[in-house]
């Protein structure tokens, strides 16, 4: 382990068992924590390597009596500061400011620039309140805050605080944990392992099961708040985040960004994500399968109610929801979200591209194409659109969509026919189906009128299951045909329920 500490007033080292007769410290009554009273002056004016020494000694004898070291004051580090042992550590409004790119090599070889690297410690205990920051030196950060990797059973109070890095806190295959509370800001950068892609992310998991994560305040975020993503192990093994819990989320965008979102997944096996709440971004839920993600999967998972605005950054899909894969050979599994309440200044509201979702209910003002579905599946209990630019929803390739209730709740703001449409432009299939119990149209006086409730000329009446059409298109038959050649049957479908 190693530290270099800047020449600043370091208050109250708690453990260091061999710097207490130097320094002066006292036992508590319960026997479990050493406390230093005194300002490190003799380590700041020595060299460094003392401070280590010190700090090796406080890691050795909490690991041997279980003793609780505590840190507090201003620590710059220009060198990771790695622990391998069982520690209790504790941190009383710690400050550490990360100098430079300090690195270290986490468990399967990659090297990359962090603050605290915490490997194969198997009971390792965190507590109280630490900020961790970037020292700026004129470039984007690539550092990551917190590095906790190959750790069973964390358990950590420890409510931390990241600022100006590429990643607050990084756990990487980490069983049974428990883990707090997050606050951040000012996350932008570039990825501190393998590669020299963006980044700017409060938490990124890989590869962790069964294990809590808490809640999620974040300002100012270039990439995903929460990402879950992928890699291998130090035995080359693919492991899914899988069996994970995440409290809330509540955060901004860095303006501009296309790369924005509050979380986003790549491997992912029934986990429960909370809550999230966001403006600015250009994604809500992330939900993307690479082509190079053959190994791992995204099935199972459960979506809290998300609300926000998303806006139109210039991205390709701005979308409150995407679910999608790069290739048909890597699907997306099966996901639900309990509620969605968003307004959408992108392309889409929510566009499901692979796999299947399914909510209870779906509200989405503005977007270009508030709902798309295509080559996958949607089942809701209710969706309603307003204020949309193009038709409310758009179907096509093998899209399945089940609706107990759809409300248009206005016309077009840029002149189009019809509230749901199959569009070629997304795909032709004939195995598409499309099931809705009730569709009400209301203009409201808004947008342009719609001539149709249903446009589809590309399919024969096998396509389309609808129970009611309550609401009066400007063309006559309107409600019944779409185009000349689709008839409807009058029957009534419900979804799957999840």
């Amino acid at each position: 382990m190693t530290l270099a500490v800047s020449r600043r007033r370091l208050v109250s080292f708690l453990g260091a068992v061999s710097a207490l007769s130097l320094l002066g410290g006292d036992q508590n009554a319960f026997g479990a924590e050493y406390s230093v009273t005194r300002a490190f002056e003799t380590f700041l004016e020595s060299s460094a390597s003392d401070f280590t020494a010190a700090l090796e000694a406080a890691v050795d004898w909490s690991s041997r009596t279980r003793g609780v070291v505590t840190f507090s004051g201003t620590h710059r580090l220009s060198q990771t500061v790695i622990v391998k042992k069982p520690v209790r550590f504790r941190f009383l409004d710690a400050l550490f400011e990360i100098e430079g790119s300090p690195k270290a090599a986490i468990s399967n070889g990659a090297v990359g620039p962090m603050g605290f690297l915490f490997q194969d410690v198997p009971d390792l205990q965190l507590s109280g309140k630490a900020y961790f920051s970037g020292v700026s030196t004129g470039s984007e950060s690539e550092l990551a805050g917190i590095v906790i990797d190959s750790c069973e059973r964390v358990r950590s109070e420890a409510h931390f605080t990241f600022k100006q890095l590429a990643i607050g806190m990084f756990a990487l295959w980490c069983d049974d944990g428990i883990f707090g509370d997050i606050d951040a800001t000012m996350m932008k950068g570039r990825q501190p392992f393998g590669s020299n892609g963006t980044a700017g992310s409060a938490l990124v998991l890989v590869g962790c099961r069964n294990s809590h994560f808490g809640r999620i305040s974040s300002r100012s975020n270039y990439k995903p708040v929460l990402y879950c993503s992928v890699g291998y192990d130090r035995n080359n093994r693919a492991i899914d985040n899988e069996g994970c819990t995440v409290g809330p989320i509540h955060a901004t965008a860095f303006p501009g960004s296309g790369e924005s979102a509050l979380i986003a997944v790549r491997s992912a096996r029934n986990c429960e994500f909370s809550t999230a709440t966001g403006q600015g971004f250009a994604f809500g839920y992330y939900i993307e399968r690479y082509d190079t993600d053959e190994d791992f999967s995204v099935d199972g998972n459960l979506f809290g109610p998300l609300t926000g605005d998303f806006q139109d950054t210039g991205a390709s899909a701005d979308a409150a929801i995407i679910q999608s894969a790069q290739t048909a050979a890597v699907p997306v599994g099966s996901n639900h979200v309990q509620s969605v309440e968003v307004s959408c200044g992108g392309e889409f509201g929510i566009a499901i591209l692979s796999g299947a979702l399914s909510c209870d209910r779906i509200e989405v003002t503005g977007g270009d194409r508030p709902i798309v579905v295509a080559n996958a599946s949607l089942s809701a209990k209710s969706i309603t659109v307003k204020g949309q630019r193009r038709e409310a929803i758009t179907t096509g390739g093998a899209a399945m969509l089940a609706v107990q209730v759809i409300n248009i709740d206005s016309g077009s703001m840029s002149g189009a026919a019809s509230a749901l449409r199959y569009h070629p432009a997304f795909g032709n299939d004939v195995s598409a189906s499309m099931r809705v119990g009730t569709i009400r149209y209301r203009h409201n006086g808004a947008g342009t009128p719609l001539q149709y409730i249903i446009y589809d000329p590309e399919h024969s009446q096998n396509h389309w299951s609808i129970g009611t059409i309550d609401g009066t298109p400007t063309v006559a038959d309107g409600q019944f045909r779409s185009g000349v050649r689709v008839n409807f049957r009058n029957e009534h479908a419900l979804p799957v329920e999840k």
